[in-house]
């Protein structure tokens, strides 16, 4: 029995070890809010997580409205953004550090989607670098702006028949055909306008506000006249 219980045990963990190998990398959008304002900006992180012997990547993502126009000068827009990755904390926490070729953007509209795609290889093409979480794990921090007359949904996804993660010999990166989406893929993120009050609300708001205002003056004056005289 105490054979038989080693041999169980030490097959369950080469299966947990083996589960881990085999564990492929990952992309996320993070911290995408549940709303925003119209006529501002937003913010989310693109990172990839988990993967090694990387030298070279393209990841596109889709911006869709439920209204209004996508695309620079509409309602809904991915911001310019910056060449030199000072839209990051540091270049340390970019997934090629200071050793990228150049990170390359790419536009386009198409219907009520807007695309932005990135890519970039590590300027020594026979290089690779394996990417950690909390540390070389950024591929961009994104802007998203919209119009101050955008009152629909925004959604924001992966375009997955666009993405490449590649070794130096051109090579999917191990892991690839297990690579996860945060959102997984075929969802989305889903933005939504903040709420605005209503013109009752907004009214007795102010009303309100008047009477505070109102009853401050009447305060005053009273103390004012209550004062003794020198």
């Amino acid at each position: 029995m105490r054979h038989y219980t080693r041999a169980l045990l030490a097959t369950l963990c080469i299966a947990s070890l083996g589960g881990q190998a085999d564990a492929g990398p990952t992309l996320s959008i993070e911290n995408a809010p549940s709303e925003y304002q119209a006529g501002g900006f937003f913010t989310v992180d693109l990172k990839l997580t988990g993967a090694s012997n990387l030298n070279a990547y393209t990841v596109s993502l889709i911006l869709e409205g439920s209204g209004g126009i996508p695309g620079v000068g509409g309602d809904y827009y991915f911001a310019d953004l910056p060449d030199d990755l000072t839209d990051l904390p540091s270049v340390d926490r970019y997934v090629f550090g200071g050793d990228g070729f150049g990170r390359g953007v790419g536009r386009g509209e198409d219907g009520s989607a807007t695309r932005l795609t990135l890519l970039d290889s590590l300027a020594d093409l026979d290089a690779e670098v394996d990417v950690t979480a909390g540390g070389n794990d950024l591929i961009a921090r994104i802007r998203i702006g919209t119009s101050s007359t955008m009152t629909g949904e925004l959604r924001l996804s992966f375009d997955v028949s666009e993405t490449l993660l590649l070794g130096s010999s051109g090579q999917d990166v191990p892991g690839f055909d297990q690579l996860a989406y945060m959102p997984t893929a075929g969802t989305t993120s889903v933005i939504r306008p903040a709420a605005i009050p209503e013109p009752a609300s907004l009214a007795s708001f102010l009303a309100g506000g008047a009477t505070v205002v109102l009853g401050t003056s009447r305060a005053r004056r009273r103390a004012a006249g209550a004062a003794p005289s020198a």
